[in-house]
Protein backbone atom coordinates (compact mmCIF):
# COMPACT_ATOMS: atom_id res chain seq x y z
CA UNK A 1 0.00 0.00 0.00
CA UNK A 2 2.57 2.55 0.70
CA UNK A 3 4.78 1.76 -2.66
CA UNK A 4 1.56 2.92 -4.20
CA UNK A 5 1.28 6.26 -2.55
CA UNK A 6 5.27 7.00 -2.96
CA UNK A 7 4.97 6.16 -6.92
CA UNK A 8 1.67 8.59 -7.30
CA UNK A 9 3.81 11.42 -5.69
CA UNK A 10 6.43 10.81 -8.00
CA UNK A 11 4.51 10.50 -11.17
CA UNK A 12 2.72 13.97 -9.77
CA UNK A 13 5.84 15.57 -9.32
CA UNK A 14 6.99 15.04 -12.88
CA UNK A 15 4.05 16.72 -14.35
CA UNK A 16 3.88 19.68 -11.91
CA UNK A 17 7.61 19.74 -13.33
CA UNK A 18 6.78 19.45 -16.50
CA UNK A 19 3.97 21.78 -16.38
CA UNK A 20 5.94 25.02 -15.15
CA UNK A 21 8.72 23.90 -17.51
CA UNK A 22 5.95 24.42 -20.73
CA UNK A 23 4.58 27.17 -19.04
CA UNK A 24 8.53 29.09 -18.85
CA UNK A 25 8.90 28.38 -22.52
CA UNK A 26 5.74 29.55 -23.74
CA UNK A 27 6.39 33.09 -21.72
CA UNK A 28 9.88 32.75 -23.63
CA UNK A 29 8.59 31.95 -26.66
CA UNK A 30 5.70 34.96 -26.41
CA UNK A 31 8.62 37.53 -25.56
CA UNK A 32 10.83 36.43 -28.01
CA UNK A 33 7.92 37.10 -30.76
CA UNK A 34 6.98 40.42 -28.90
CA UNK A 35 11.06 41.40 -29.24
CA UNK A 36 11.19 40.43 -32.68
CA UNK A 37 7.68 42.05 -33.62
CA UNK A 38 9.64 45.71 -31.59
CA UNK A 39 12.48 45.21 -34.05
CA UNK A 40 10.71 44.87 -36.97
CA UNK A 41 8.86 48.32 -36.17
CA UNK A 42 5.40 47.39 -34.88
CA UNK A 43 4.73 49.12 -31.23
CA UNK A 44 2.54 47.55 -28.48
CA UNK A 45 1.48 49.79 -25.51
CA UNK A 46 3.30 50.32 -22.26
CA UNK A 47 7.32 49.72 -21.56
CA UNK A 48 8.83 48.32 -24.71
CA UNK A 49 10.78 44.95 -23.91
CA UNK A 50 14.96 44.79 -23.92
CA UNK A 51 16.74 41.56 -24.49
CA UNK A 52 18.21 42.13 -21.23
CA UNK A 53 14.63 42.68 -19.57
CA UNK A 54 13.45 39.40 -20.77
CA UNK A 55 17.09 37.62 -20.01
CA UNK A 56 16.13 38.92 -16.47
CA UNK A 57 12.40 38.09 -16.51
CA UNK A 58 12.78 34.30 -17.63
CA UNK A 59 16.15 34.20 -15.30
CA UNK A 60 14.06 34.66 -12.02
CA UNK A 61 11.12 32.23 -13.13
CA UNK A 62 13.66 29.59 -13.51
CA UNK A 63 15.51 29.86 -10.41
CA UNK A 64 12.31 30.62 -8.58
CA UNK A 65 10.69 27.06 -9.76
CA UNK A 66 14.08 25.68 -8.77
CA UNK A 67 14.67 24.58 -12.71
CA UNK A 68 17.97 26.80 -13.53
CA UNK A 69 19.75 22.83 -14.26
CA UNK A 70 17.11 22.18 -16.72
CA UNK A 71 16.81 25.31 -18.70
CA UNK A 72 20.03 27.26 -18.82
CA UNK A 73 19.41 30.98 -19.48
CA UNK A 74 22.28 32.83 -21.50
CA UNK A 75 23.09 35.75 -19.17
CA UNK A 76 26.08 37.11 -21.07
CA UNK A 77 24.62 36.74 -23.97
CA UNK A 78 23.97 40.54 -25.93
CA UNK A 79 20.66 38.97 -27.11
CA UNK A 80 17.64 36.90 -25.68
CA UNK A 81 18.37 33.10 -25.75
CA UNK A 82 17.72 30.28 -23.33
CA UNK A 83 18.25 26.12 -23.79
CA UNK A 84 16.72 22.97 -22.60
CA UNK A 85 18.88 20.60 -21.58
CA UNK A 86 17.28 17.73 -22.47
CA UNK A 87 19.75 15.06 -20.56
CA UNK A 88 19.16 17.08 -17.12
CA UNK A 89 15.37 16.87 -18.06
CA UNK A 90 15.78 12.82 -18.75
CA UNK A 91 17.94 12.75 -15.43
CA UNK A 92 15.78 14.35 -13.58
CA UNK A 93 12.68 11.62 -14.66
CA UNK A 94 14.60 9.33 -14.45
CA UNK A 95 15.15 9.67 -10.65
CA UNK A 96 11.08 10.41 -10.22
CA UNK A 97 10.84 6.91 -11.16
Amino acid sequence: MGYRIVANILVVQTAERDQKLEAQQADARQWFEKLVNQYAGRRYRGIKLSDAGVTDKLYKTVTDAHAGYILKVDLPAETFSYMLKQRALDRARMTDG
